[in-house]
């Protein structure tokens, strides 16, 4: 099945018009969403997302008070079934957190029985729809297994190699400490440079070699990495795509020569000249 990812694509240039329509429409808007407070218990300046939409860089962004966001978070709540998957560095990387609840203070929360503080240090944000296995008062990730064989299967699947020590200990550790799941640590690992650049253009032009026995052109590689990044598109669905492609249907209309059949010779006149 085609997993589909929703996101809302914010630049630059956007983003201030965007969050702003965001405020407008908050008074009147139902549902599931999540609001971002500057400051502990609820205070502050305010920004509220809803599920699908992600800011990669909060530097790019200001709450409601007109003051940045990035580094200012200290509070939040959760409405409607929400989830918040928060990271401390931009572009989602570095350690992350997923709130299923009201945190009053960032700066005094619990994990697996050790206080830990967040407060002012998320630099990127994504909400979603909490799955329907998890209810708001479970925000403990469970997962059945070795944590370590986990997180060599998604290093197998999604960057196609065994993980080194470093990458083995640092997702190992987030298991454990941070309540992550095995679907967290492959969202991660899309999401890493190595994914992004190396697998997906190998992904690409295995897929164009098997269909259309040449390698990618740079159009091509461009809209199919967007497909695969963006989209979600699994190599299989690559592959169906290029096979209803023009210059897939013209290959099949081009003569074929007949297999085994001699070679006319030349003439000897014609050979000697």
């Amino acid at each position: 099945m085609k997993r589909l990812i929703f996101s809302l694509a914010l630049s630059v240039a956007a983003l201030p018009l965007v969050l702003a329509q965001y405020r407008d429409d908050d008074r009147g808007r139902r549902g599931p969403r999540v609001i971002l407070y500057e400051r502990a218990d609820f205070r502050g300046g305010t920004l509220t997302l809803y599920p699908g939409e992600e800011i990669e860089d909060l530097e790019r962004v200001t709450f409601d008070n007109g003051r940045r966001a990035n580094d200012r978070i200290s509070s939040i709540r959760v409405e409607g079934g929400a989830a918040a998957l928060l990271n401390i560095d931009g572009r989602f990387r570095g350690d992350t957190l997923r709130v299923t609840r009201d945190v009053r203070d960032l700066g005094e929360l619990e994990l697996r029985g050790r206080l830990q503080s967040w407060d002012d240090q998320i630099s990127s944000v994504r909400v979603e729809v909490q799955r329907p296995d998890r209810g708001p008062d479970r925000d403990r990730h469970e997962w059945k297994g070795d944590p370590d064989k986990i997180v060599r299967r998604a290093y197998q699947d999604i960057l196609e190699r065994d993980p080194d020590e470093s990458g083995l200990r640092t997702y190992r550790s987030r298991m454990i400490d941070q309540d992550w799941d095995e679907q967290m640590v492959r969202e991660s690992l899309r999401r890493s440079d190595e994914y992004r650049g190396l697998v997906v253009n190998r992904i690409i032009g295995r897929a164009y070699r098997a269909v259309l026995d040449r390698d990618p052109d740079a159009r091509g590689l461009e809209q199919y990495r967007n497909a695969v990044i963006r989209q979600g598109m699994t190599e299989d669905e690559l592959r169906n795509d290029l096979r209803r492609s023009d210059e897939f249907r013209q290959r099949g209309t081009k003569p074929v020569p007949t297999p085994g059949r001699p070679r006319s010779p030349r003439p000897e006149s014609e050979q000697s000249r």
